[in-house]
């Protein structure tokens, strides 16, 4: 498999980007930009420098005081806010263990935070994944396990 770079390499690359081009796609599923956009071949619109897929996992994006929207709210509601929504750019990213929790803190003031809420979670729940401008991808699922992939490797049962 040969080196791979570590998830802390690609979470501190998210520093000072902006966060932009939050789009649900399914559910509370949804994408989240960070930096310049690229259009890549055989995408259909252009995502960041480094963007994240948010998938099976409960999450919430927060200001101190007060929770700004979260994976339960309405579809609606969830698009509405994702409009409106100004992140500014990437001070911190952090993962937290064990469940590989993620926490993002932009200058605006508002935090991204994912969280794992079953003991009883598999791998088969994947609970985000981190695309990078190069050929890696981080995957992490929900029994606690994170790996790095290039992204042209096939998924591993």
């Amino acid at each position: 498999m040969g080196n791979r770079p570590d998830i802390h390499y690609a979470l501190s690359s998210l520093s000072g980007k902006s966060g932009w081009g939050l789009a649900r796609t399914h559910g509370s599923m949804f994408f989240l930009e960070f930096g310049s956009p690229i259009s890549r071949v055989g995408q259909v619109r252009p995502h960041g420098e480094w963007h994240f897929l948010v998938e099976l996992c409960h999450w919430r994006f927060e200001k101190p005081e007060s929770v700004l929207v979260g994976s339960e709210a309405d579809p609606t509601f969830i698009d509405a806010r994702f409009d409106t929504l100004k992140l500014g750019s990437v001070q911190k990213a952090e993962i937290l263990a064990p469940s590989h929790d993620l926490m993002v803190n932009f200058s605006s003031g508002v935090s991204f935070k994912t969280f794992t809420t079953s003991r009883e979670a598999t791998d088969q729940w994947t609970q985000w994944q981190l695309f990078g401008p190069e050929q890696y991808v981080w995957i992490s699922n929900a029994g606690g396990h994170l790996q790095c992939r290039k992204r042209d490797e096939p998924v591993r049962a």
